[in-house]
């Protein structure tokens, strides 16, 4: 996102978006992980210790 702005209305938009799959298909569950990987691993290339 390149302001605040525009993070917060993605946000706030899914959780509308959740907000209506419960009330119209039933929707009883929502997992939400971490946006970022604040350690720089990309898809799992590297191990916790940076070594492949």
């Amino acid at each position: 996102m390149s302001s605040a702005a525009q993070l917060y209305d993605r946000c706030t938009g899914m959780a509308r978006d959740t907000q209506q799959l419960m009330l119209t298909k039933g929707l009883s569950a929502y997992v939400y992980t971490e946006i970022t990987d604040v350690e720089g691993e990309h898809n799992g290339l590297f191990s916790y210790d940076r070594r492949v």
